[in-house]
């Protein structure tokens, strides 16, 4: 029987790419790796001073670094947690060349529908709005925000975990979000007024923890949704107005994070201390299949698969391993290729997935990849498959748009990504019989 087009629906939902898993969805779906970082910011969250602990979880776009923030999330919002989690994309709709001020308004805004869920409407002398009007967000732009935030959340307040759609209201978290954004950053509001909005994002933690009895947890996802390292660093160049802010702090970002000189000498923006995530080991330093690695991927497949109740199974085990290896270890990876293997078979109706079905999905996604190279870049990559290090400074965005990818077993080491080493290996055979 053809797989009809609620199935096919159903299918390319569960392994979207780009679907961030909703907290109570962790509980069912979340394939921990070895020492997984959601536990280990957990326990940094419960044991440090929360004015102090400002925490950059970073690693490869697609790494599955939300999906950690969102299991943190998950951790911090059951019963008797030592710190109330407020969770918000502070990456959606940020303007070219943001600072902090541009993200600074949802942050607000966010801590204010979490202050409100615990403890009721605001002082009648709000200085909340007043403050954010100093650095352009008048009511016109802040009453849809907070509007929007409510709804898309999630916080944890007394009712338990609140995550609602925002489609079901009609709301856009990007439009509102953006345009708060954007009204910030053109403004370029004097450091008086940016003190003026922290010292009111101040209050509301206060009176969040006297209703709360427990310090909050920001934890502020999508900053590696801008298009560069150099443009994350921009959108953190205030980040130090937070420091002192009375609320542990997490943020996710690209790997450069912690690889800048900036970072390694503890001057990063903020202070934030980095927390690497590499990419999952699902190839040895030969280029062989780990088994470390390639599990958790493929623990993930099943979780997913039993979770959608979806019969046939469309893609074997041993496809699945493979899309595994081929991912470099990048989650995001891994779930296109699953998708895009399992959308071959039903295009050409089989309700089973075959090795062309896969090879087509490889062939696809390596030709995006390979479309951005030029010559210097293919000598470059064929250097770190050699030496297993890093590309030069002039050419670090090979990391940013995974064509490198950085893995961590008995020590730190780089290659290109699985699906350039065919020809990168083929390209050096080809030099070498030429210099023969």
């Amino acid at each position: 029987m053809a797989l009809d087009r609620e199935w096919r629906r159903r299918f390319s939902n569960a392994f979207d790419p780009y679907r961030d898993l909703t907290p109570d969805e962790c509980a069912r779906l979340y394939v921990g790796r070895a020492r997984p970082p959601a536990r280990r910011i957990h326990d940094a969250l419960v044991e440090g001073e929360p004015a102090r602990t400002r925490i950059a979880l970073v690693g490869a776009r697609g790494s599955g670094k939300s999906t950690e923030l969102r299991e943190l999330m998950h951790a911090l919002s059951k019963e008797g947690s030592e710190r109330v989690p407020i969770l918000v994309d502070i990456g959606e709709g940020l303007p070219e060349g943001a600072s902090t001020a541009a993200w600074l308004p949802v942050v607000a805004a966010a801590i204010r529908a979490a202050r409100e869920d615990w403890s009721g409407a605001p002082p009648q002398d709000d200085p909340l709005p007043q403050a954010l009007a100093r650095i352009g967000v008048a009511n016109d732009l802040l009453a849809p925000l907070l509007q929007a935030v409510r709804v898309v959340g999630p916080w944890f307040g007394p009712a338990g975990l609140v995550a609602a759609s925002a489609a079901k209201v009609g709301l856009s978290w990007s439009d509102a979000f953006g345009r708060a954004a954007r009204a910030a950053h053109e403004a370029s509001p004097p450091r008086s007024a940016l003190d003026a909005v922290v010292d009111a994002v101040r209050a509301e933690l206060l009176a969040l923890k006297a209703a709360a009895s427990r310090d909050a947890a920001l934890l502020l996802d999508g900053l590696d949704k801008l298009p560069s390292a150099d443009a994350v660093f921009q959108a953190l160049s205030d980040a130090e107005l937070l420091y002192g802010l009375p609320a542990a702090l997490v943020i996710t970002g690209p790997i450069q994070l912690q690889t800048d000189g900036r970072s390694a000498a503890w001057i990063a923006p903020g202070r934030f201390v980095c927390e690497p995530m590499y990419n999952l080991p699902v190839v040895d330093h030969g280029g062989k299949p780990k088994a470390q690695g390639t599990d958790v991927l493929v623990e993930l497949f099943r979780r997913r698969w039993e979770d959608l109740g979806l019969r046939p199974e469309l893609l074997p085990p041993d496809l699945v391993a493979q899309a595994a290896r081929w991912s470099s270890g990048i989650v995001r990876e891994f779930l296109h290729l699953v998708r895009e293997t399992g959308r071959e078979a039903y295009r050409a109706d089989r309700e089973r997935a075959t090795q062309a079905d896969l090879d087509q999905a490889l062939r696809d996604r390596r030709h995006q990849l390979e479309v951005t190279m030029d010559s210097e870049r293919w000598d470059i990559l064929a250097g770190v498959l050699e030496g297993q290090e890093p590309p030069v400074e002039r050419q670090a965005d090979l990391i940013y748009q995974n064509a490198v990818v950085c893995y961590q077993n008995d020590s730190v080491w780089y290659r290109p990504n699985e699906l350039l080493v065919p020809f990168l290996e083929a390209r050096a055979r080809r030099r070498a019989h030429d210099d023969g």
